[in-house]
């Protein structure tokens, strides 16, 4: 039933909202309902359905011409120039899309397990755990290796898995138009992976508020045992992380093909702000990381140099959030 009232916002939405073309609507619906429940109780399936209730609703152009309402030139002019996107090529993208986070989660993942690695190394050579047949300033280079390896491996990821939506630059750009059974589709198809998503949202942030209870288990055993634990807490969030990345991504390809023209220019500036600024951010938090571990061989504040950038980006995504949210209420109630 939800299919059907999508499909009918999403065919009336261009629309002006005036009192015929509501009352059209409302009709529509309950006309589309009766028939919905009617073929239900001869025993059709739920997508059987909905899929004749739709065939059967006709052409919209022909409910314009009842209504002597003239959008031709309107429709036209809007999407003359942009490139139609098939059902098969929206679940291309989409298919596309789960491929690439799963690179990129992996990536950033690794990022944070390289940060953790140096902690822990570090940590078990100065226990006399391992590295003991090295020096000391090998024992405290090693780690800093292992760390860059960590690194050109998540940096070739993000690299391999921005070359995937060549193609689909347009997408990317909002530079294209879905029709009206496409989209009502996909909102279908996001409508149940919705479910998911929201299961991985709450192990990654249960993940989160728990990560610090590591830190506070491990200092329990003194000092050495703080280390383990800041170890085992960056662990814990680079697969909240992973989590985040690859459910969360999934779900932004949805909202991109679904996406309202009237606020995709505005949503794709806002987004290349925050990340300009994320850019800046860990382009700093870098150079302080290197100055500091080269110069001073001070590895250890890559600890408190992470807590500083994963807090910033959190109050910057928290900020973009809450201003899209509430640009997109005055839309509606204007």
């Amino acid at each position: 039933m939800e299919t059907i009232k999508n499909y009918l916002e999403n065919m009336f939405k261009a629309l002006p909202k005036t009192e015929e073309i509501l009352r059209l609507k409302n009709e529509l619906l309950l006309n589309m309902e009766e028939k919905y429940s009617e073929l239900k109780s001869q025993g059709k399936t739920e997508n059987e359905a909905i899929g004749i209730v739709i065939s059967e609703f006709g052409n919209i152009d022909e409910l314009l011409d009842e209504m002597d309402i003239d959008l031709t030139n309107k429709y036209e002019d809007k999407n003359e120039n942009l490139k139609v996107v098939t059902l098969k090529e929206a679940e291309e993208y989409i298919s596309l899309k789960k491929k690439a986070s799963v690179l990129v989660s992996i990536g950033a993942s690794l990022c944070l397990l390289g940060s953790a690695l140096i902690i822990l190394l570090q940590q078990l050579a100065d226990d006399k755990i391992i590295f003991q047949a090295f020096s000391k300033n090998t024992q405290e280079n090693l780690p800093v290796i292992f760390f860059f390896v960590f690194l050109v491996a998540a940096i070739a990821l993000f690299i391999y898995s921005a070359t995937l939506f060549e193609k689909y630059k347009y997408i990317d750009n909002g530079d294209f138009h879905i029709d009206d059974m496409t989209k009502s589709l996909l909102t279908k198809k996001r409508q149940e992976s919705l479910i998911s998503k929201k299961i991985a949202m709450i192990i990654g942030v249960c993940l989160c508020v728990l990560s610090p209870t590591a830190v506070l288990i491990g200092d329990m055993f003194g000092i050495n045992g703080s280390n383990y634990g800041a170890f085992a807490l960056l662990l814990i969030i680079a697969i909240a992380v992973f989590v985040f990345i690859r459910f969360g991504s999934t779900d932004r390809a949805y909202k991109k093909l679904l996406m309202i023209n009237k606020y995709y220019t505005e949503n794709k500036q806002s987004n290349k702000i925050i990340k300009a600024t994320s850019r800046i951010i860990f382009s700093l938090a870098t150079c302080v990381f290197l100055i500091w571990g080269l110069l001073f061989h001070g590895w250890s504040i890559q600890l408190q140099v992470f807590y500083l950038v994963l807090l910033l980006e959190l109050i910057i995504c928290s900020t973009k959030i809450h201003y899209t949210k509430l640009k997109h209420l005055t839309a509606i109630k204007i």
